[in-house]
This record gives structure tokens, C-alpha cells and sequence, in this order.
């Protein structure tokens, strides 16, 4: 099995001339981050999954409708919780 690759980092150094060891994100050094992943790997196909019609346009009889049985339930819902309190 091969071994995970390191890349040991160093400090950055102080910048020159200001005396300060605090550097601009201008002027900071920058470093990409790669990651591996050794094991099986799924097709893009199989890997994705359905989305549901979130986009789809509903008209306001459905909407109001949907939400007259969300308060019914949230309503029967607390009835509930009172009732055991």
C-alpha cells in the first residue's frame, strides 16, 4: 500500500526592513491544499441521487392548502403536549 504523501511546512519568515513579524495577506504566501482519496470509486451517476421538484411552480390553492394541513398538524401537535404537561 503506498504511503500517504507529507510535505513538512515552514514558518513563514518575518518581513524585512518593518521589524514586524506580522505579514500583509498581500504579501503572504500562499499554498494549495490537495487531497487524496484511495479507495472505490463510484460513477458520477451512481453517486448522485434525485432531486426533488423544489423548483417546480406551485399554484396558491396547493400552497394554501399544504399550509392549512401544516398548522393542523403543528395545532394537534401541541394539543398533545398540553395534555401531558
Amino acid at each position: 500500500m503506498n504511503k500517504p504523501k507529507e510535505q513538512r511546512m515552514s514558518p513563514m519568515g518575518s518581513a524585512s526592513g518593518s521589524g514586524s513579524s506580522v505579514r500583509s495577506p498581500a504579501t503572504r504566501e500562499r499554498r494549495a491544499v490537495v487531497e487524496t482519496y484511495e479507495g472505490p470509486q463510484l460513477m458520477p451517476d451512481e453517486a448522485m441521487l434525485p432531486m426533488p421538484p423544489h423548483n417546480m411552480a406551485r399554484s396558491p390553492s396547493v400552497l394554501l392548502q399544504d399550509t392549512r394541513q401544516w398548522l393542523r398538524r403543528c395545532q394537534s401537535l401541541l394539543r398533545q403536549l398540553k395534555r401531558r404537561v
